[in-house]
């Protein structure tokens, strides 16, 4: 279960049960208790993701840990324009969950 608080809308999980899997998702691990992130009202100090990441919203804390947007990538960072289940490595995907297009999308 899921809450969302406040005019930032806080994200919280409880009772979460992972059914598949032993990779705890960043939006579970990561992103709870964190405010909600656009691109012209940024939260996610100090690397303000929402605008730097093609202006993906999310519940971000790093920009990509847990985003199933992916976030877009700078140019010449090496990061991949991918979602990420866990993790912001700069590597397609990997059996523990890390690196983009892993496990949001099967």
């Amino acid at each position: 279960a899921y809450t969302l608080t406040g005019a930032t809308y806080v994200i919280a999980f409880s009772a979460c049960v992972q059914r598949i899997g032993s990779v705890v998702p960043g939006l579970v691990s990561y992103s709870s208790g964190r405010p909600f992130t656009t691109i012209d009202n940024d939260h996610a100090q100090p690397n303000n993701c929402g605008t730097t990441y093609s202006g993906t919203p999310w519940w971000y804390g790093n920009c990509w840990d847990g985003s199933i947007n992916g976030g877009g990538e700078i140019p010449g960072s090496g990061f991949l324009n991918g979602a990420y289940w866990t993790g912001y490595a700069a590597q397609w995907a990997t059996p523990a969950g890390v690196g983009a297009g892993n496990g949001w999308i099967l």
